[in-house]
């Protein structure tokens, strides 16, 4: 038995610190759909994910891969969160029905893999994520 608080039931910019499990060998990508346990909400987000660190200007880089052993901050938009609630980061994983032994077509279901943790941060509204583009060319006329 739960309740929401004043403003919980607001969206803002959740920031969560997350690493990814040690069973994991591939990086994620950023933007990808995951599902996130925050509490006692079960969201589907296509988090961001930049970098980890202080800066004096509250800009971050944005990291296009989250490494497995690397810590990064997610972030998305979605429901105001209070304190440092621990988040489970899951992924959806076909796999074939062990049930099903003969015929052709196999029903693929759909399992959720613990794919990462973490802590929501405080909800940030002036973090920036900076995405540095490269421009190939010369300039035509200065």
């Amino acid at each position: 038995l739960f309740s929401l608080l004043r403003h919980e039931h607001k969206n803002t910019v959740v920031n969560v610190n997350m690493t990814l499990t040690s069973n994991i060998e591939e990086p994620l990508k950023s933007k990808e759909e995951l599902i996130v346990q925050c509490g006692p909400r079960r969201l589907v987000v296509n988090p961001i994910f930049s970098s980890n660190d202080n800066t004096p200007n509250n800009v971050h880089k944005f990291d296009r891969f989250l490494h497995p052993g690397r810590s990064a901050i997610a972030t998305w938009i979605g429901p105001l969160t209070w304190g440092a609630v621990p988040v489970l980061v899951f992924k959806n994983k076909t796999v074939q029905d062990p049930e099903v032994m003969d015929g052709d077509e196999q029903p693929d279901v759909e399992q959720l893999e613990l794919i990462a943790t973490g802590t929501v941060v405080a909800p940030d509204t002036s973090r920036v994520v900076a995405k540095r583009a490269i421009l190939p060319g010369h300039p035509y006329k200065i």
